[in-house]
């Protein structure tokens, strides 16, 4: 099983992130070379929360927010009036290739939700 500490180590080691708190920490991502999507990781006991911001939700209704995930095997969370898109990652037995793929599935749909829904690149 990996500790929370391990997770930690693998995302300092893999990654450019920055921990902006205890345990969060704030990746940004290249998308296509023309468009950047921040990723936030939350190390907690047992797993891993990863998210990325889309849309204002005085900017976008929830249907539409809801609309634009409905698709797809991703999570969607409002906090603190920002949408996000989420995965949770067990720790149990985490590898680099589950982190890869879940923090590029979580910066992927963000970003493409945020094309759809938003007036530019804004996260």
């Amino acid at each position: 099983m990996t500790t929370t500490a391990g997770a930690k180590r693998l995302i300092e080691a893999k990654y450019e992130a920055e921990e902006i708190e205890e345990n969060v920490y704030k990746l940004v991502f290249d998308i296509d070379g023309t468009r950047s999507q921040v990723v936030f990781v939350e190390v907690n006991d047992g797993f891993l929360l990863i998210r990325s911001p889309f849309a204002n939700i005085d900017d976008v209704s929830p249907k539409r927010a809801l609309d634009a995930n409905s698709n797809t095997q991703l999570g969607l969370q409002l906090k603190f009036g920002v949408y996000y898109i989420t995965h949770m990652v067990p720790l149990d037995d985490l590898d680099k290739s589950e982190l890869d793929v879940g923090l590029g599935a979580v910066a992927a749909v963000a970003d493409i939700c945020e094309s759809a829904l938003s007036k530019g690149d804004v996260y």
